[in-house]
């Protein structure tokens, strides 16, 4: 039975290549089913819906802001602030043009709707899905899916909480939220026992979206190759890191092999980088010797591309997303590519057979998933 299915997730980031591909992959890995698969454009922030801002209790409110200014807390939200300050900065001076990407290949609303709209007129579907991506690091009831109409079915699909901290009255909050779900499917371990430990004992754990395609899905979008020399692409985003980019650049020399720097989401130090739009940086990646990242998407697609490579795990208060990093990798068995003092184990072959049994069988396993959570 061939569904009408709205997805909410985040896709309006201008230079982060995750958050755009995880939307395309789980809208096409449904589409090749034979689904109706949408993107609903939903943009926080625009207009809230009162309803669910006055239905608050002062108790709850208070607690959130006091959690809110704690020191460390508030440190990592300056952080934040800090770095869209540097995306909106970098994105105007090297555009990377997401927009041509999003409208070739994904299928989306003919409206962008804020709280008020969705809840008040919200798109019709028969099923409705949040996720992928760290949609749950807020408590946005519009990532809970809280303005389904009855009747229509409620899927999670690998969203994250993005290490948040959840404590009394959010715990509540949370519980109440994910209730209605019919199905629970997360990304990381941590989400999974977060859900189990609020009554959910149904919560899974599944693969981030991109990980449901194969090589092929990718290289047929993916652009000409860019270089005709060796490269080692360095692809990092603006999360802290306890890790000198020199090192690199030294370790390339060594080996006679150019570097490229791909940058993003607030990442900004004095090496020359380039500034690729979507299907380049597939390209990119599909045709490098090696990469060296600290993101998680970086990961991933080195990982379906079969491409030797390093991960540097985050630091500081960022270390609290890291669960995605390790946890994909142990499913992988690979955690031995994560960082600790060299990056000699680039030099390591990767099983490829292995690899790539693994990302068979993942779409195999969900594909049958999802006939399931859906009735087909």
């Amino acid at each position: 039975q061939n569904m009408k299915i709205g997805i909410v997730t985040f896709w309006n980031s201008e230079d982060n290549y995750g958050q755009i591909l995880q939307c395309y992959a789980l809208q096409r890995f449904l589409r090749d089913k034979g689904h109706d698969a949408f993107l609903i454009r939903y943009a926080p922030g625009r207009k809230i819906n009162l309803k669910w801002v006055l239905s608050l209790p002062c108790r709850i409110v208070r607690k959130i802001s006091l959690r809110l200014f704690r020191r460390k807390e508030f440190r990592f939200s300056q952080r934040f602030k800090e770095m869209n300050r540097i995306v909106r900065q970098e994105n105007a001076a090297h555009p990377r043009h997401f927009s041509t990407f999003k409208e070739r290949f994904i299928a989306v609303t003919s409206r962008v709707y804020d709280q008020y709209d969705i809840f008040t007129d919200p798109p019709g579907a028969d099923a409705y899905i949040a996720g992928s991506d760290q949609v749950w690091g807020s408590v946005d009831p519009v990532y809970y899916l809280m303005f389904v109409p009855e009747g229509c079915k409620k899927i999670a699909y690998a969203p994250s909480f993005g290490g948040m901290k959840l404590a009394g009255s959010l715990r509540k909050k949370i519980k109440r939220y994910i209730s209605g779900f019919d199905v629970l499917a997360l990304r990381e371990r941590q989400g999974v026992e977060i859900c189990r430990e609020l009554g959910r004992s149904d919560a899974s754990l599944v693969p981030d979206p991109t990980l449901l395609l194969s090589v092929h899905d990718y290289s047929s979008i993916a652009a000409p190759c860019l270089y005709s020399q060796d490269y080692l692409l360095l692809y990092l985003l603006g999360n802290e890191i306890d890790f000198d980019v020199a090192e690199v650049y030294a370790w390339a020399r060594s080996r006679h092999i150019e570097v490229k720097y791909v940058a993003s989401q607030g990442r900004q130090d004095a090496y020359d980088k380039i500034y690729p739009n979507v299907d380049e940086w597939l390209s990119l990646i599909r045709n490098a010797r090696y990469v060296v990242t600290n993101s998680f998407h970086g990961m991933v697609f080195s990982i379906i591309f079969n491409k030797p490579f390093v991960v540097i795990p985050l630091a500081g208060s960022f270390t609290r997303m890291n669960d995605r990093i390790f946890d994909t990798l142990s499913a992988v068995h690979l955690t031995e590519r994560i960082y600790k003092n060299s990056l000699d184990i680039l030099l390591d072959p990767l099983d490829i057979r292995a690899i790539n049994d693994y990302l068979k069988q993942t779409g195999n396993d969900i594909s049958l998933k999802f006939d399931y959570w859906l009735g087909a």
